[in-house]
């Protein structure tokens, strides 16, 4: 069974019906994605507690756990697994609470962030990213590129999961990296097939994970 950080689907719900959107995540949860990460930073307040709660229940029928972004509190409000803040967050919610059993990750920006991390004890995992540039997020701080994950890898001990103009095509290069997870959001979203994708993104971490235990 696949770690929970080894697909992570980082949804895009925007502007589509909630039902025809959890439609597709049930498409991507019955495929094999290991957890999703509910990142709606432009959606209505009332609209999100709605659909985090209906993501939750949908996740829990496949074992799934729901990752909430930026927002402790509604992870709280709504049992999640786990939370992932970026940088600016820790100023506002410098130790989140979480159990556990669930995971607490932190968006790193620049070698220094990736060091400093190692002094936190409550992290289970770093996000890495942009590792290729991305239409999905137009405020990139940083573009780590392959080279740039080796290093961060080289400094700390956390599992690292990337995100970022990741494909089909490239993942096994972003694995054999340091990368030990893949964060994917436009690579899912915009396949004509979502579970084709999902499949052969799990092929590549299969492989990979049979040839080096790091994976």
């Amino acid at each position: 069974m696949h770690s929970p950080l080894k697909l992570m689907l980082v949804t895009r719900c925007q502007d589509t019906d909630m039902s025809t959107y959890l439609n597709f995540i049930e498409t991507c949860a019955q495929a094999g994605i290991t957890s999703v990460q509910m990142r709606e930073k432009e959606m209505e307040f009332n609209k999100k507690i709605t659909f985090a709660h209906q993501l939750k229940i949908l996740l829990d029928t496949y074992k799934i756990p729901l990752i909430i972004n930026d927002d402790p509190l509604l992870a709280q409000q709504v049992d999640a697994g786990g939370i992932h803040l970026g940088q600016s967050d820790l100023i506002e919610h410098p130790f989140p609470s979480r159990s556990p059993s669930s995971h607490f990750g932190l968006s790193a920006n620049t070698l220094k962030q990736v060091e400093d991390a190692n002094h936190r004890l409550d992290l289970s995992y770093l996000g890495i990213g942009a590792i290729f540039p991305t239409t999905s997020k137009m405020n990139v701080e940083t573009v780590w590129g392959l080279e740039g994950l080796k290093q961060a890898k080289q400094r700390t001990t956390l599992p690292l999961v990337a995100i970022g103009g990741i494909t089909a095509d490239n993942a096994a290069e972003v694995l054999q990296a340091g990368a030990y997870g893949l964060a994917i959001i436009n690579a899912i979203h915009a396949a004509h097939d979502p579970a084709k994708t999902i499949h052969a993104l799990l092929n590549t971490i299969n492989a990979l994970s049979k040839r080096s235990p790091h994976v």
